[in-house]
């Protein structure tokens, strides 16, 4: 479905576009592009979270001020 909202459609595009394909090597290494690390700013350590095929990769303190931390939160943020 088309998206009306130009605010979300710009969102949308910029990290779709933005989105690397990658491979775990066979040592479970993921190898992630240079420039998905700086926008991320990620120094040493990530928080990787998603499922099936997506993923997203966080700086540990950017995911930890914005994660989820119950339903009661999910509702509040999507204001339900």
């Amino acid at each position: 479905m088309p998206n009306k909202n130009p605010n979300k459609a710009i969102y949308g595009r910029f990290f779709l576009a933005n989105a690397s394909k990658v491979e775990i090597t066979p040592e479970y290494i993921i190898p992630m592009p240079q420039f998905l690390i700086d926008f991320a700013r990620i120094s040493t350590e990530a928080v990787i979270e998603g499922k099936g095929d997506f993923a997203r990769l966080w700086n540990i303190s950017e995911w930890e001020a914005f994660h989820f931390v119950g339903f009661e939160d999910v509702l509040r943020r999507l204001k339900i």
